[in-house]
């Protein structure tokens, strides 16, 4: 999700970065997205905005680097409400994917049959 992406308040639209910027310190909580090359990482994550329908729940996730304050945002979506613990895990799972997509650039994904002619 960009962080010129809009979520409507409200008050009307609003940027998700702005929205960020309202998101009070104590709301953030460390939380470990898994263990990576450097061991655990630590982020501040909370979430910006929720709404919840017969379809069930609606999130927008944001994540911030501790150490140089990059944010990042994350729409998510489950069947009921979730703990912010539970999105944390998915959101983690999700980098593992990626690195493993990225450390097979290049490469065949599909194993190809040998033809042998008659």
């Amino acid at each position: 999700m960009a962080a010129t992406d809009t979520l409507s308040t409200p008050r009307g639209a609003i940027a998700v970065k702005e929205s960020a910027a309202l998101v009070p310190g104590q709301a953030r909580r460390k939380r470990s997205a898994g263990a990576g090359a450097k061991g655990e990482r630590l982020y501040h994550w909370a979430l910006i905005d929720d709404r919840c329908d017969e379809y069930g729940a609606w999130l927008v996730l944001m994540r911030r680097n501790r150490t140089n304050g990059e944010l990042a945002f994350f729409h998510c979506y489950a069947p009921e409400a979730v703990p912010l613990s539970r999105l944390v895990a998915v959101a983690g799972r999700r980098w593992r994917v990626e690195e493993s997509f990225q450390g097979h650039a290049g490469r065949c994904h599909h194993p190809r049959q040998a033809v042998q002619e008659s």
